[in-house]
């Protein structure tokens, strides 16, 4: 807040005598001066432990026939700070009890990300008595912006009932008329709005609207994008390299324009994008992350991986996937598989008290997290 001043000053005019009342002392007056919001969460990082901030920096999902209490440890030990919810059929009384139970484990931690992949059709984790079903995006992509708007508001209500506050949704990946048959990730499952990066760009802004006016934060996915690779990354490492993306490709502006909506992440996929960075998975790429993401498309707020327990880098550490991704400019590393994620979280621990570099990597990141978080009311400072 900025402090404000409000000075009276009165002076003698020139025919006053001694004898007059006398002339009123200058008064200043100002209002505590506060610290800004950012100075805020600085002064928060500074104050934490490396395991704390490292915490922050992971997401780990939770199968649905897991018990909540499998996380209660790391949570409440501060070493992760967001939890995905897994698998199907999820009712509304079995997903409200499970976000009250990780929630009561963070007392005393900045607040969880509770998220969901809540797209729609054949990617609708909660789907069970008390939410409804969601169309996919094919058929999304085919309403009126305003509608698709008004229905992701009643959706996002649901999951903001049910304790959620982050819906990794939606894709905003883009998939040619030519690859709609062989597209694994996206186009076989209509989990795109289209194939011209327009409307793609204008359904995401929509359902990103909803989010927000329901309640719940939105996360767009897989920077940047899916549309030209026929492998599925999660499920193989073949048929993942895109020879076709560039740095300024038109699909990228569906990215912009769903940015302009105001998400609150970034999800980069763990393809390869041979025109604009060959030599690594995008989440490993610094060109990808911080040129492209960061620079050419403006993006300041959190960057989280895709699925860093994909079979498409397998053929990396666990600790060798997360500290790639956070040196590559990256915040929350993802992990589905909750062995990978305890494995990694030591890796990067020990990355951070060894590497100065790194370390101060780490803060930055860190210091995106929980401002995303303080901006939605997950962390109060102060």
């Amino acid at each position: 807040m900025t402090a404000t001043a409000l000075m009276l000053v009165a002076g003698c005019s020139a025919g006053q005598t001694a004898q007059t009342s006398p002339t009123p002392v200058a008064l200043a007056t100002a209002a505590p001066s506060w610290p800004s919001l950012d100075d805020l969460v600085r002064q928060r990082v500074a104050g934490m432990t490396l395991d704390q901030k490292v915490g922050q920096l992971f997401m780990v999902g939770l199968q649905q026939d897991a018990p909540a209490a499998l996380l209660e440890p790391m949570i409440g030990g501060g070493q992760v700070g967001g939890v995905l919810l897994l698998g199907t059929d999820w009712t509304m009384d079995q997903a409200t009890a499970t976000t009250a139970a990780l929630n009561s484990y963070a007392a005393g931690q900045p607040g969880l990300y509770l998220g969901v992949d809540q797209e729609g059709g054949q990617v609708q984790h909660l789907d069970g008595t008390g939410f409804t079903l969601m169309p996919p995006a094919t058929d999304q992509g085919a309403m009126a912006p305003s509608d698709l708007t008004a229905q992701a508001t009643a959706w996002g209500a649901e999951l903001r009932q049910a304790g959620i506050n982050i819906n990794l949704a939606p894709t905003v990946d883009t998939v040619p008329v030519s690859m709609l048959q062989t597209n694994q990730p996206i186009a076989r499952h209509n989990r795109q709005f289209g194939s011209d990066p327009a409307q793609v760009g204008e359904h995401a802004a929509a359902f990103v609207a909803g989010m927000n006016a329901g309640g719940v934060q939105a996360c767009l996915k897989h920077f940047p994008g899916l549309g030209y690779i026929t492998g599925n990354t999660d499920l193989t490492a073949d048929g993942i390299v895109d020879e076709v993306t560039t740095r300024g490709d038109a699909n990228l502006a569906a990215f912009a324009t769903a940015i302009a909506a105001g998400p609150s992440m970034v999800m980069v996929s763990s393809a390869t994008y041979a025109q604009i960075d060959p030599g690594s998975p995008a989440l490993f790429s610094s060109i990808v992350i911080t040129q492209v993401l960061r620079g050419d498309l403006g993006w300041q707020g959190v960057v989280i991986s895709d699925t860093l327990s994909a079979k498409s880098v397998a053929a990396w550490t666990p600790g060798q996937r997360a500290i790639g991704f956070i040196a590559a400019g990256g915040d929350i590393a993802l992990f589905t598989s909750f062995a990978d994620a305890q494995s990694a979280i030591a890796d990067v621990t020990a990355q951070a008290a060894s590497d100065p570099g790194f370390a101060a990597q780490v803060d930055a990141a860190v210091t995106r997290v929980l401002a995303a978080k303080q901006a939605a009311g997950l962390m109060p400072v102060g």
